[in-house]
């Protein structure tokens, strides 16, 4: 079972932040998954911006990096933003191609293609 977790980009510095999400008092806050850190940095939650809160899919790309929703993939001969579509209950990719547009399983693209992480939806894109 994998783990529900979030990345989101913090008010402060706008740097990617990862850890559970959480909204408080009309504020959107994520407390770091700090298993791994030293106890003295333990549960440190940092508001962030909530137009940019990611889920974990639970899959990770060729090269063992965390997948989250808004990512932009290369994968195969295509580039993709992951989307969840509510309807249909899941994750799926999304091609920047207004010829075809559309939505394509997110895990059954994965089995398929070779795919790396490039950058995210919320990121200032290099070329673009």
């Amino acid at each position: 079972m994998s783990k529900i977790k979030f990345k989101a980009k913090r008010l402060d510095n706008q740097e990617w932040v990862y850890g559970y999400f959480y909204e408080e008092n009309d504020n959107t806050y994520i407390i770091e998954d700090c298993q791994k850190e030293s106890m003295l940095n333990r549960n440190i939650p940092y508001k962030v911006n909530p137009d940019t809160a990611c889920q974990f899919t639970g899959s990770v790309d060729k090269n063992g990096k965390e997948i989250y929703e808004g990512d932009v993939l290369n994968i195969g001969p295509a580039f993709c933003a992951v989307v969840w579509v509510e309807s249909l209950g899941g994750f799926f990719l999304q091609e920047d191609c207004a010829k075809l547009p559309g939505v394509k399983p997110l895990g059954e693209m994965l089995r398929r293609y070779d795919h790396e992480v490039i950058g995210n939806i919320h990121d200032d894109q290099k070329g673009g």
